[in-house]
């Protein structure tokens, strides 16, 4: 119920569930964000917080991800091909993270 309410709301209608499909059918193209802008994104925010003293410990591990889908030669496929990598590193499909092992699905 809370997922139908989630997905018909207006405050998340559009990319954020075009991302779960994304992950869900393993497709990453055409791009909506870049690998290559994420991870010139995700460096600007790490620079800003450490000029602040501060980290951001989940930015630098989607970095992480984001270098890896790079030496993958997806650099021009969406960032959410970042749930590939993860996938991966899990001995997951991209498919079983988008659905989740209860069997809820964050897709249309």
């Amino acid at each position: 119920m809370l997922l139908r309410i989630v997905r018909e709301s207006p405050l998340f209608a559009g990319k954020v569930f075009a991302y779960g499909d994304m992950i869900a059918a393993d497709t990453y193209t055409p791009a909506l964000f870049p690998v290559a802008l994420g991870e010139k994104d995700v460096r600007l925010m790490l620079e800003a917080a450490s000029a602040r003293g501060m980290s951001l410990p989940t930015a630098e591990r989607f970095k992480r991800y984001l270098h890896q889908a790079t030496e993958a030669g997806w650099e021009t496929e969406d960032w959410a091909v970042a749930a590939r990598v993860i996938a991966t590193e899990d001995g997951l499909t991209a498919r079983q993270v988008a659905v989740g092992q209860d069997g809820c699905r964050f897709s249309r």
